[in-house]
């Protein structure tokens, strides 16, 4: 495993892990989630090292929209960036340039994405016109969770409130209630900026697996899914969000993995194994 750090075209650097084989037969390209890192999700480790075994590399990279608000910096300045702030289409640079990078190894390149993560590999895919193997892990309906979250509110009343905010300086964030998780089991919320905000629900993350009204895309692209059976994110039953995914994919395969939560804790063995499956196809 190596160290990587890479710079954008638009000049943001972009740090992270490569679990580097020698001549490797493809490599997978790890995206992260909403505002989380390239190395904290245990699996990423586990499938890193399994991935090796069949000559596959991982590259794991941290975006521009990883963690909330942290320093950021390019080639002459430097600055602060993060989920709380970054926009959501920002991730198409970011993952252009780790995909070009992976390119440099192997022609085949395996796209995969992890929660929000899931959205951001799609987005690129329908933005860039990427073909190949597509690996999303706990896909979730965006969409769904705000309105559940912000019930009995419609979501137009809340949008306005949100077009209507007006933040009093760059680093202001939006009210704590505006976004953020709720269910049975799960309560947050995530700080985070209108403009980054705007980005979201009014873009990709609330159309691709909106279930009730889902954006009309198609991406040819060989698609796994696996979702958690424990997943406290899920909004449906898996079966309906994976059939919203295989109307739109050339080829698709969903399965719920037995005992396993959102993140995949304590079931990280299992997801790599079905994932070097799928990749070494």
């Amino acid at each position: 495993m190596k160290f990587v750090k890479l710079t954008t075209d638009d000049n943001v650097e972009l740090n992270g892990f490569h679990y580097s084989a020698n001549n490797p037969r493809k490599v997978v390209v790890h995206i992260h989630g909403s505002c989380g890192n390239f190395y904290e999700n245990p699996f990423i480790h586990v499938l890193g090292k399994k991935l090796l075994e069949s000559n596959v590399d991982l590259v794991t990279m941290n975006l521009r929209t990883s963690g909330c608000i942290v320093e950021a910096y390019g080639d002459d300045w430097m600055g602060y960036l993060g989920g709380s702030l970054a926009e959501f289409m920002s991730c198409i640079e970011d993952i252009s340039t780790i995909v070009r990078y992976a390119q440099g190894y192997s022609e085949h390149v395996v796209l995969q994405g992890h929660s929000l993560g899931c959205d951001r590999v799609l987005a690129y895919c329908i933005e860039r016109g990427f073909s190949g193997q597509i690996i999303l892990l706990s896909p979730c309906d965006s969409y769904q969770l705000h309105v559940n979250r912000i019930s009995p509110e419609d979501f137009d009343s809340f949008l306005c409130r949100l077009r209507n905010f007006i933040p009093a300086h760059k680093f202001d964030l939006c009210p704590p209630e505006f976004y953020g998780i709720e269910t049975e089991d799960v309560s947050y919320d995530i700080p985070i900026s209108k403009n980054a905000l705007l980005s979201i629900v009014e873009g990709y993350p609330y159309k691709l697996f909106r279930v009730s009204d889902s954006k009309n895309f198609n991406v040819d692209c060989d698609c796994l899914a696996l979702i958690g059976e424990n997943d406290d994110l899920q909004t449906c039953p898996p079966h309906i969000l994976f059939n919203l995914i295989n109307e739109r994919c050339s080829r698709f395969v969903g399965e719920v993995l037995r005992g396993a939560d959102h993140d995949f804790f304590g079931a990280e063995a299992p997801l790599s194994d079905r994932i070097v499956k799928f990749v070494c196809l």
